[in-house]
């Protein structure tokens, strides 16, 4: 049974099944939630630091690390 938002309705007896269901519904979305939060650090953890400085006016290679280290950052988020 999928999460309804709007359970239980009002003025109805308690029955403790359809609240099992919806706290089994809501476990599961937070459960999956938390795969995607998991697969998204572990992504992010792959991506290795810069440690740089960057000069004053900066070169085109410096600014270029910053936009594909961007890339991978941005890359990571969306695929999950």
């Amino acid at each position: 049974m999928p999460y309804d938002p709007n359970f239980p309705p009002d003025n109805q007896p308690l029955n403790a099944a359809p609240f099992r269901d919806q706290n089994n519904a809501l476990k599961a979305l937070n459960d999956a939630q938390q795969t995607k939060w998991d697969t998204l650090a572990a992504q992010l953890a792959n991506i290795t630091p810069l440690n740089m400085t960057v000069s004053d006016p900066p070169t085109v290679n410096e600014v270029q690390s910053l936009v594909y280290q961007m890339d991978a950052i941005l890359a990571a988020m969306q695929s999950v």
